[in-house]
């Protein structure tokens, strides 16, 4: 009957999950633990390289507070060199996505073409017409980093904080952190840092305000996995704010006339909500009763479920009003009124 053949589906499931369960356990059990994948690795990538090199496993100190696990890779003499983070390549391993022999070669790969700091190349950086050029800057969250703010140079801006970076044109996600010592060798001001990096960030990365709808669009013709859902026509109009890279894009709020242009453009105020460090979601704002409250406690959520902690960079709501030409601190992370 009807009921028995329920059960039995209901039983065959079970014991399908069961298995599957016993099955993964199992191959797991043969895979090297985290630690042991980790001193594997040192040993094979030293022993790949030869004596002049050296390797070590350190503590990558990242934004908002965090510490990744990376494998530091140094030819003996050279001062600074690329370092490789582990916990990306021990979940391809685990997965079975990648053998250990292909992920030693690919960190070898990496750093090789990440490159050397050689004593001229060191010597460049303490020389500021070969870096003014490059510096930039990015926006960053005041409150998660004040450690970190403590040894570095930067201007307050909202609860956010602008810092500086000589970029790096061979990796884009990375760039040097520009501290306090380096003004001393450069002999120039914080506001003399700011004016270059002012004139070098929209120049080397541009804007791009692009609608939802349509990079959801690319996003799914792309991978085709039906994770990104694509609202409707007629739905609430959003837009991203990013720039070329699509890296540390957030520090386009403050390109001047960006916001402004854009708002003449929608001929409204807007709101802008930070998605990461690496862009905004801008909309029109239209003063409804406890939207913004709402919108804040969006944000919130959002960074607290699906925001890398390096990547965080508010939890608040910001305005952009046209009549003043300012943005504005609307929430803080509670939904109260600034």
């Amino acid at each position: 009957n009807r009921f028995t053949i329920r059960k039995l589906k209901e039983r065959v499931k079970t014991v399908y999950l069961l298995g599957y369960a016993v099955f993964w356990c199992r191959l797991m059990e043969k895979k090297l633990s985290y630690k042991a994948f980790c001193n594997d690795m040192l040993a094979e990538v030293k022993r790949e390289l030869g004596e002049a090199y050296s390797t070590e496993l350190a503590k990558m100190p990242q934004l908002n507070g965090g510490f990744r696990d990376g494998i530091v890779i140094r030819k003996n003499g050279i001062k600074m060199s690329p370092t490789v983070v582990t916990e990306t390549y021990y979940d391809l391993y685990r997965s079975e996505e990648m053998p250990f022999d292909n992920i030693v070669w690919e960190i070898m790969r990496i750093y090789r073409n990440g490159g050397e700091m050689t004593e001229e190349a060191a010597a460049r950086l303490d020389c500021f017409d070969c870096v003014k050029g490059r510096i930039v800057y990015r926006l960053i969250n005041r409150t998660t980093n004040s450690r970190l703010l403590s040894y570095i140079p930067f201007f307050e801006y909202l609860d956010l904080a602008i810092v500086f970076y000589i970029r790096d044109e061979t990796n884009l996600s990375g760039g040097i952190l520009i501290r306090n010592g380096f003004l001393a060798k450069w002999g120039i001001t914080q506001e003399e840092l700011l004016a270059f990096a002012k004139d070098n960030t929209p120049r080397l990365e541009s804007t791009q305000i692009r609608p939802l709808q349509e990079v959801l669009k690319e996003l799914e013709a792309q991978f085709g996995t039906g994770e990104y859902v694509v609202p409707k026509d007629g739905d609430v109009p959003l837009y991203i704010l990013t720039n070329s890279s699509g890296l540390y894009g957030a520090a386009c709020i403050l390109y001047e006339g960006v916001i402004k242009a854009f708002s003449e453009q929608l001929d409204s105020d807007l709101l802008l909500l930070p998605s990461s460090l690496h862009e905004f979601l801008l909309l029109r704002h239209e003063q409804r009763d406890g939207e913004s409250k709402r919108l804040g406690g969006l944000v919130e959520y959002v960074n607290a479920t699906s925001v890398q902690p390096e990547d965080f960079l508010s939890n608040s709501v910001y305005v952009y009003r046209r009549q003043s030409d300012r943005i504005e601190l609307v929430t803080d992370n509670h939904g109260l009124l600034s």
